[in-house]
């Protein structure tokens, strides 16, 4: 049996946000969200707007989920490429 990593650091976390931000089109809500993720607290101010937006809040929950897949994905396929270290 084996377990997935955790996301190890924030960097990591945040990265889901800014890919997000990226991804979106010239408007208010990306400027708003641009500077949120880059000041203090980016991750409470985040949730905060992203809460409060109209499209982007269901666009940013379909785009977690497909990002949350890939990482899974990507998290298995390296763990079925390892050199088993059980029998050691």
């Amino acid at each position: 049996m084996f377990r997935l990593k955790k996301l190890k650091r924030k960097t990591e976390k945040d990265k889901i946000m800014e890919d997000f931000v990226f991804s979106l089109s010239e408007s208010k809500t990306k400027n708003l969200l641009e500077s949120a993720i880059n000041g203090k607290k980016p991750f409470a101010n985040f949730n905060r707007l992203i809460h409060q937006a109209g499209k982007e809040r269901d666009e940013w929950f379909a785009f977690k989920l497909d990002w949350m897949k890939s990482w899974v994905i990507n998290q298995l396929e390296w763990k079925l490429h390892e050199p088993d270290n059980d029998d050691e």
